[in-house]
């Protein structure tokens, strides 16, 4: 239960920085939902959440069941690798999931260089990037 009310307040700092109108993720119980909790060693055998990544289970009909919902990473924990380094188990895990927006100009320019697939391809061309994204 620690966790999951870890992977809440991540969901609530998202929320908070997004401006949505509630938190997308209940810690009591959520079955569509599979969150992943990032940690650091901070010393001396403790841990600290420095973010967290919820996928959800979607009724598409037409493309991959999975949505990475949201991602929260603290401030201080962006841009160290965290997701890159996870993201090849996500795929792996999930196929071809769709990160849903709303993107940060960060995140955006990371799923310019990592997603793949058919729909990594779409995403690319309607950001009328596809030229440039090839150099990155």
């Amino acid at each position: 239960m620690r966790m999951r009310t870890s992977v809440y307040q991540c969901a609530r700092y998202f929320m908070h920085e997004w401006g949505a109108d509630f938190p997308s993720y209940d810690p009591k119980g959520d079955e569509d939902a599979r969150p992943f909790l990032w940690v650091a060693n901070t010393g001396g055998g403790w841990y600290q959440a420095v973010g967290a990544v919820n996928f959800r289970k979607r009724n598409w009909s037409h493309v991959s069941p999975w949505g990475l919902e949201w991602i929260w990473l603290h401030p201080f924990a962006r841009g160290r690798g965290y997701l890159k380094a996870a993201w090849p188990y996500f795929e792996q895990e999930f196929g071809d999931f769709i990160p849903e927006p709303p993107y940060s100009p960060a995140m955006r320019h990371f799923l310019l260089k990592n997603w793949r697939g058919e729909l990594g391809d779409m995403f690319r061309k309607n950001n009328g990037v596809e030229e440039r994204a090839s150099k990155l």
